[in-house]
């Protein structure tokens, strides 16, 4: 990031303060021109990815996830409650303007028979989100609300499918996917969605998976306060996320076209052509191919015109 190392270490000591059902804060956390320290409490049951591959926490990352267990789809009512959880713990952090960007299903913590958010400190720290190979492939997501809404889609079909999506999109859902996610899946993850807009998170409240999922009334009011002096820091930290993504995306741009091009051109049909224009050569007599003089390649001038006294 480039905010001043000063700044910067006030908004990350200030994350273990912020207050919320749905988030999972960290114990301790603190900067300097060296690096970041993060403290979070030890959950022993692990993260809501080791609870949809049944996994131990202790296990190596290929045994706990690229051999998981026999998948057993969730109850309805977990998907619409964790759904309904982490939209919420999301409108609250858009509302304050805070640059999450960081959600995955490695990064929710169950606590409470609650669905948490973790990761707070990913983007003021530099660290890349996990889907972030995904997003910058899609030039529709260009801010951080539009990239935590994706993220959630990818985390909506984790949990109601027991796999994570390899790819940026999906147009085709099992057919076991009960139709009311299947519609906020399709409204997030499908090619024509990414093409146009995603939903906002407001719009996925009021959608009938999750507008009728309803909570206890909260016993503390959610917290999250930054001094004024910091309030103008942290909005230059978002911006700076979402400056980066854009340019990301022109460049991987930059980087299809070029690829498509030396495909074309490498393609079986061109070398054919060539082929072909090389042999009409050497039967009309030519005995190499005729190569267009370059426009800054100076045109060869005789020996007596380059001897001549100047006119």
């Amino acid at each position: 990031m480039g905010l001043p190392v000063k700044e910067l270490t006030a908004i990350v000591r200030l994350l273990p303060s912020i207050q919320h059902p749905f988030i999972f804060p960290p114990l301790f956390a603190t900067t300097n021109e060296n690096g970041g320290m993060v403290i979070s409490e030890f959950i022993e049951s692990g993260s809501l990815r080791d609870a949809i591959c049944r996994s131990k926490l202790k296990n190596n990352y290929m045994k706990k996830y690229c051999t998981p267990k026999q998948f057993v789809p969730p109850d309805i009512n977990f998907v619409k409650h964790s759904g309904r959880q982490l939209l919420e713990a999301l409108k609250f952090l858009h509302d304050k303007g805070f640059p999450y960007g960081h959600l995955h299903t490695g990064n929710v913590f169950i606590r409470n028979k609650c669905c948490q958010l973790s990761g707070l400190e990913g983007s003021f720290m530099g660290l890349p989100s996990y889907y972030r190979a995904f997003y910058t492939q899609l030039r529709k997501i260009q801010t951080l609300e539009a990239v935590d809404v994706y993220c959630f889609g990818h985390v909506l079909h984790e949990i109601a499918l027991g796999f994570q999506l390899t790819t940026p999109t999906c147009d085709s859902f099992p057919t076991e996917c009960p139709p009311e996610i299947r519609s906020v899946l399709e409204s997030i993850l499908t090619t024509e969605a990414c093409k146009n807009s995603l939903p906002s998170v407001e719009d996925l409240l009021s959608h009938p998976l999750f507008s009728d999922v309803s909570f206890p009334p909260l016993s503390n009011k959610p917290v999250l306060k930054f001094p004024s002096k910091l309030k103008e820091f942290v909005r230059s930290a978002k911006e700076e996320v979402e400056s980066r993504i854009k340019s990301d995306q022109k460049l991987l741009k930059q980087v299809l076209r070029i690829s498509k091009a030396k495909e074309f051109h490498m393609s079986e049909e061109e070398k054919k052509k060539r082929r072909k224009s090389r042999k009409k050569q050497m039967e009309n007599g030519e005995t190499e191919p005729k190569t267009p003089t370059s426009p800054d390649t100076p045109t060869p001038v005789s020996a007596s015109a380059s001897s001549a006294p100047p006119g």
